[in-house]
């Protein structure tokens, strides 16, 4: 479904979409109490195997919207992404409201990826607020965006990697140098709850290949750590809460690739501001 021209979309129900479920255009667009559950990969859809496929569909794509506000909408399975955005700008937010979204069971939770069009806001920062992110297999938020970004009143719960941020230029070899920053506020990032179920809530050998025919690489993985035996309890490792910021003069191509490592030279200057935040 594609919204260009709404004001209010609410109440809604959305079950088994396939590419992008919901694409939210234009401005000023009001989402609140929607259910949307299980987005599909195309490239296992209907027993495909595409290993060349890279398409990494959201749920909610609202990348071209300005002024949304979104309220207390769920998402709940998606194959890749449960939400693309470009946020909010950190100095405007009296017109917009984000707050008791739930986005869980996804493959990454929200996903901000450059874009020159949709990219950052004007004031070069970009707000996420008022999302609770659980039992995402890779990651909870993952950046790859040229401006700084703000996370605020975040919950993240049995996440393998909670908040993944990467930042992009300037050119290290053209002596470009500009201050990218990471500020987490006010939230809560849980490694492994009581809840989690260290049977039912991993990947198998058949959802990986199911998931992951192409090579998507994590970087991290939620399979069994090394050294167990496979009886009994599975360890409670293998959590991150914060991977601190990784600054990029060039993107690492992900999806192709993998989505955590560098595949040109760093660059300059990237800076970590946590405060008020609560780690379990």
């Amino acid at each position: 479904m594609k919204v260009k021209i709404i004001e209010i979309l609410a109440f809604d129900f959305m079950f088994l979409g396939l590419f992008s479920g919901v694409i939210v255009e234009g401005s000023g667009n009001h989402l609140e109490k929607n259910l949307l559950i299980h987005n599909l990969f195309p490239g296992t859809y209907l027993d495909r195997y595409e290993s060349a496929n890279y398409e990494w569909p959201a749920t909610l794509d609202i990348r071209k919207a300005t002024n949304i506000s979104l309220v207390g909408n769920v998402i709940a399975g998606s194959e890749r992404t449960g939400l693309n955005t470009k946020g909010l700008s950190c100095t405007d937010t009296d017109t917009t409201e984000w707050r008791d979204n739930i986005i869980h069971s996804a493959f990454t939770g929200i996903i901000m990826t450059f874009a020159p069009e949709m990219d950052c806001h004007d004031d070069s920062c970009t707000l996420v607020t008022g999302f609770t992110i659980y039992k995402a297999f890779a990651f909870g938020i993952y950046t790859q965006i040229s401006c700084s970004i703000h996370l605020k009143d975040m919950i993240f719960a049995d996440n393998t990697v909670s908040i993944m941020p990467l930042f992009l230029y300037p050119d290290s070899f053209e002596h470009g140098v500009a201050h990218k920053n990471l500020t987490v506020e006010g939230g809560l990032i849980v490694g492994l709850s009581p809840h989690f179920d260290c049977e039912r809530d991993v990947l198998n050998d058949h959802d990986r290949e199911h998931l992951s025919p192409g090579k998507t690489g994590m970087g991290w993985c939620i399979e069994q750590p090394l050294g167990w035996s496979g009886e009994g309890e599975i360890p409670r490792s293998g959590r991150v809460g914060i991977g601190f910021p990784v600054v990029l003069a060039k993107d690492n191509m992900m999806p192709e690739k993998t989505f955590t490592f560098a595949k040109f030279q760093s660059a300059l200057y990237g800076n970590a501001y946590i405060t008020g935040e609560w780690f379990e």
